[in-house]
């Protein structure tokens, strides 16, 4: 196991090895048609009769050396008041204690409020980048960062944060590879949310999970040219393991899984069946016509199950493979349960090796546990301490939180403390937990009431800028222009491509919407000029139906492309409803709009040949206001340019200020929880010392006024 994730890491980097043979953007194209497969073989070294396992090793009682220990390992560290409880207990009693917690554990992860307060900034990413805006995708990066951040310093059941980590980077995706931060979000909601429940659940959640559809490129798969991403990282590295498939099942389940898709504004799951194929595939040698199909035969194979087994193994008892008869022991109890995780947990801890004396100091500390982990052991961090400088300290040593090298996620066992490592985690911690006896308590101060104001009032003017808006009057946030070529009329082929962001229209809220306008009179002149629209660009649709359209190549989408605002190809125009018609009119009509604010857009700027030909299409669809009982209104507002330009006043807000993260204050860690000098006096109570508390096994005598030395010695690197 270990032999193989070392030699994925290394040819891997953000590319698959060669033998998985992935390739991001570009997944290997399958026919349409179905591809036979065989059933596997049986595994009945995988069942073992579980009432004949002895376990009274689990009747012997814990000692103070022996709670520190287990806490270190099902935990994050060991702060006194965890491990203080299991003294005097069973093994049994302490393990059905620390799994009832976690089944129970209700999860305390604050959700910025960005994420249903504003719309995402992705779908217009290219805008952003050509308009010179500053939105900063890594602030929400951050965000959600300090949240895990909090959990993992904070949480009276850190059973499960070790559990949310661990299925962190089993079901891997890197936020900085696309910048989606609504779907690295949901992504992170789906991970929390199943760490504690059942496995099946959590492995058909990850097929629709946007982040995991994002990284492995299924967004842009098409049953006649299956993207193979997917299929093969979620039999491979999600569900079976290595060798337990062929590659048949991959190209079947591909096809299967076209139609898991996102839609692009919202960044959340969009299901478009018209993409994945209709006829029935095969798997095992089974036929399934669903995804839920599928599962059930994927449940029924023989070596479903022993692939976790064996990464619970490695995560909580030892590096080296699990016996034949531990393997047969977790993965009987694991089906017994119906793949209930807790349930696993339980099996995991209750193996003799997990309590062998022989099997102490043999897991390495991953960069989380070690950082994480003393800070909760010691009850403090050195003074100006904050969340994002525990977050940089583990980047340094490897482990960057939402960012791992590649699908096959972080480094694990002796891979984190091989070559200059070890130097330099036991740099970072004589750093970062020197001086604690001497160190004053962090303090809160206020927010920054600058930024909070600024964002108060634009949030207050743009709620009064959608309040006064007529009912067939378009308002917008912003509309950000994404492309018009600085030769504008001279291609055969000529477009203007907008996004807009944040509006209403005739009672209905749009997150967003991307279309394109454009010419074709140098080309095959075919449509004139015309507007192209196409599906999962906009939340909620632009039209209602996509059927007169046809699938664009790239990524199987349906696309409606028509002439506008007149030519010859107007018939997939005329049959839309007048209220779709009249949204096309305004999208277009805000090209005034564009042209009357040109200084503030560098895009239009440079393309003397947009600006007439734009200027042209409102020429012909005019611009004339709306009356209404208070009087004419224009078509179209707009809130705020979206362009470049220095006035605060009327610039497009889309960073952290919008998003209400304020960086320095959210990354403070409060005094409540972490106080060192208290943690010296709760052990002494007991008789103990630093030596106890952080070298169990060890015993090197040191004083405590010399805990660094404890913090620095090469066994506190293990567990």
């Amino acid at each position: 196991m270990i032999l193989r994730r070392l030699v994925i890491v290394l040819l891997c980097g953000f590319v698959f090895s060669a033998q998985a043979e992935t390739v991001f953007k570009n997944g290997v194209i399958s026919s349409s048609s179905g591809l036979s497969t065989s059933p596997p073989a049986a595994r009945d070294d995988l069942i073992i009769a579980l009432e004949d396992i002895k376990d009274d090793h689990l009747d012997v009682t814990l000692d103070r050396a022996a709670a520190i220990r287990f806490e270190q390992r099902v935990g994050i560290g060991a702060p006194q008041h965890r491990w203080q409880r299991y003294i005097g207990m069973t093994r049994r009693a302490a393990i059905a204690l620390v799994v009832e917690e976690l089944a129970a554990y209700q999860d305390g992860y604050t959700w910025p409020g960005w994420i249903t307060e504003m719309p995402p900034l992705g779908f217009m990413e290219e805008g952003i980048r050509n308009n010179r805006l500053t939105c900063s995708s890594s602030i929400f990066e951050y965000s959600l960062a300090v949240q895990w951040s909090r959990q993992l310093l904070n949480s009276p059941v850190p059973q499960f944060e070790r559990q949310a980590m661990f299925w962190l980077d089993h079901f891997s995706v890197a936020y900085e590879m696309y910048n989606r931060s609504h779907a690295f979000a949901q992504h992170l909601r789906i991970i929390r949310q199943n760490s504690n429940g059942n496995y099946i659940d959590f492995l058909k959640a990850s097929l629709e999970d946007p982040g995991v559809i994002f990284y492995l490129n299924n967004d842009v798969s098409y049953k006649d040219d299956p993207n193979e991403n997917l299929a093969r990282e979620f039999l491979e590295l999600f569900a079976l393991g290595e060798g337990a498939y062929s590659e048949a099942e991959i190209r079947n389940l591909a096809k299967m899984l076209a139609g898991n898709g996102v839609n692009m504004v919202t960044e959340q799951f969009y299901d478009q069946p018209a993409k994945r194929v209709s006829s029935p595939q095969t798997a095992f040698g089974q036929t399934y016509r669903s995804i839920d199909e599928f599962m059930d035969i994927l449940i029924a194979h023989p070596e479903f199950g022993a692939y976790i087994a064996r990464k619970f193994f490695e995560e909580y008892v030892a590096l080296d493979d699990p016996t034949s008869e531990e393997l047969a022991i977790l993965v009987s109890r694991f089906r017994q349960s119906d793949f209930d995780i807790p349930a696993m947990l339980a099996a995991t801890l209750s193996l003799p090796r997990f309590w062998d004396d022989n099997n102490r100091l043999t897991l390495v500390k991953s960069p989380v546990d070690l950082v994480y982990g003393t800070a909760r052991t010691l009850g403090s961090a050195r003074t100006n301490t904050t969340h994002q400088q525990l977050l940089l300290n583990i980047r340094k040593l490897n482990q960057n939180l939402f960012n791992p090298p590649n699908i096959a996620g972080w480094p694990t066992g002796r891979q984190w403390i091989g070559g200059q490592n070890i130097e330099k985690r036991i740099k970072m911690l004589r750093e970062e937990f020197k001086g604690l006896a001497t160190a004053e308590p962090l303090k809160l101060t206020a927010n920054p009431s600058k930024s909070i104001e600024r964002r108060r009032q634009y949030l207050s003017n743009l709620d009064e800028f959608f309040a006064s808006a007529e009912p067939q009057q378009l308002a917008v946030e912003t509309v950000i222009i994404n492309w018009i070529p600085r030769d504008f009329g001279a291609r055969k082929y000529n477009d203007v491509n907008l996004s807009f962001y944040n509006l209403r229209f005739m009672g209905q809220h749009y997150d967003g919407i991307t279309i394109e306008f454009g010419h074709d009179r140098n080309g095959k002149n075919k449509y004139g000029n015309y507007a192209r629209v196409k599906q999962t660009h906009s939340s909620p649709d632009v039209f209602s139906s996509y059927k007169k359209g046809w699938r664009d190549d790239r990524d199987g989408a349906m696309v409606v492309k028509f002439s506008y605002p007149s030519g010859p190809k107007t018939k997939r125009w005329r049959g839309r409803s007048t209220r779709e018609k009249l949204l096309i009119k305004r999208l277009a009509q805000s090209f005034k709009l564009l042209l009357d604010a040109r200084g503030r857009h560098p895009m239009i700027i440079r393309s003397e040949g947009g600006q007439d030909w734009m200027q042209s299409i409102v020429n012909e669809i005019g611009f004339d206001p709306i009356t209404t009982s208070a009087g004419d209104v224009p078509p179209v507002k707009i809130f705020v340019s979206g362009g470049d330009h220095w006035s605060n006043d009327d610039k497009f807000s889309c960073g952290g200020e919008r998003a209400g993260i304020y960086l320095r204050q959210d990354s403070k860690i409060t005094a409540e929880g972490f106080r060192f000098n208290d943690t010296l006096a709760e052990l002494s109570t007991i008789g103990a010392s630093l030596d106890d508390l952080l070298l169990p096994d060890v015993n090197l005598g040191v004083s405590n006024e010399n805990y660094v030395d404890l913090l620095t010695f090469e066994g506190f690197q293990l567990k």
